[in-house]
């Protein structure tokens, strides 16, 4: 059974230990110096604190904005580590994939339809800022075709279990579908068809501006943790199941440093929708969860069908874009719900599948961040 921390002034350290859940009643109201999270009456304010001389730190709008981080990166950390969780729908789209290819690569004439598929279609395959890039592949010089070959080598990684790679390599199958069948249209167009996406996914309603490029790095740090920080976030993810020692890590451009929020200009539903939340910008709603489940859909037609299996394939969508910190969880989540999963603003259990909720590390991460992730009140506070 989890155990949590009561929020208890009568104790030298501000809380004792209690068994169980949280009550509903009771909400989050402090941190300890390592970033357990203490529970207690929701009306208890700063002031509470400071006569008591308390050393924890106040549970306020900011560091539950910044605790929702640290809970989205250790639910991507979580799934780059472990691909078994999505694993069993990922690979039936890879196995789509393969097929696919098989009869395209047999249709096509000439090396030039072949050289536009890696050119154009896979262009960023391998960009060198990029999460989940491919090495560059260097064919046999004995290869007839040179760029065919190329393809077939992008096509052992679905293989390797690296999911950033995988779900790489199943957002570009997309377009080398939508390339080559006539009448799709561009991916994004394929997503809006499906009705996995709205029309304000582009333009200025998204609500975002781009960062000069001068003003950020390739990122090696986790998920969307970034340095302004002022929570104790490394003993949280070591608490919900992540090995420091193990991790798959990987220096990328990341969108929460890439992109600013336009709240002005975004779409007024969704700003809302952040605002009464208290939810963190990234990058805006995702719009390539619609296209990787796109792809989903067209390579192996019958998988959304099933919840469990749409959620395990969400769970790579979380694996590339939250564990590659281009989003929060709430903007793949918002795109999974449009595209048919119950999603709850905010709220995460509806949205992971079996395969992780039956686990010891849905159970570690939960426990530590039940903050963000309890059920039972609209908000942590």
């Amino acid at each position: 059974m989890p155990d949590y921390l009561q929020q208890d002034f009568m104790n030298e350290r501000g809380y004792v230990v209690r068994p169980g859940r949280p009550k509903a009643t009771e909400a989050a109201v402090a941190l300890t110096s390592d970033g357990r999270v203490v529970f207690g009456d929701p009306k208890t304010g700063k002031s509470s604190y400071a006569k008591a001389g308390s050393k924890l730190i106040y549970y306020d709008d900011e560091v539950e904005r910044q605790r929702r981080l640290t809970c989205d990166t250790a639910l991507g950390q979580l799934m780059l580590d472990n691909p078994k969780f999505a694993q069993p729908a990922v690979d039936l789209v890879s196995s789509g994939i393969e097929a696919y290819w098989k009869t395209l690569s047999a249709r096509l004439s000439g090396p030039d339809a072949f050289k536009r598929i890696t050119e154009v279609d896979g262009k960023y395959v391998s960009n060198p800022t990029s999460f989940g890039r491919l090495p560059v592949a260097k064919p046999s010089p004995s290869a007839v075709n040179q760029f065919k070959a190329t393809v077939d080598m992008w096509l052992t990684s679905l293989h390797t279990g690296d999911l950033p790679r995988i779900m790489n390599l199943h957002d570009t199958f997309l377009k080398i579908y939508c390339s080559n069948e006539p009448g799709m249209g561009k991916p994004m167009e394929v997503a809006t068809k499906f009705g996995f996406r709205e029309d304000w996914y582009e333009g200025t309603l998204r609500g975002r501006e781009n960062r000069p490029n001068t003003s950020y790095t390739q990122s090696a740090m986790p998920g969307l943790i970034t340095n302004d920080f002022t929570i104790p976030f490394a003993p949280s993810l070591e608490r919900s199941g992540i090995d420091f020692s193990n991790m798959r890590m990987e220096a990328r451009n990341r969108g929460t440093d890439m992109f600013l929020i336009a709240a002005r200009q975004m779409r007024p539903e969704f700003r809302k929708i952040l605002g009464e939340n208290n939810l963190v910008f990234a990058a805006s709603a995702s719009g390539t969860t619609s296209t990787l489940l796109s792809s989903a859909k067209i390579f192996q037609p019958t998988l959304l069908n099933n919840p469990e299996s749409m959620k395990q394939y969400l769970m790579g969508c979380v694996a590339y874009l939250i564990g590659g910190g281009m989003h929060t969880c709430h903007e793949v989540f918002y795109t999974a719900g449009i595209a048919g999963l119950n999603y709850t603003t905010g709220k995460y259990l509806d949205m992971l599948p079996r395969t992780f909720t039956s686990s010891r590390l849905y159970e570690h991460w939960a426990s530590e961040f039940w903050d963000i992730v309890r059920p039972d009140r609209p908000s942590p506070r």
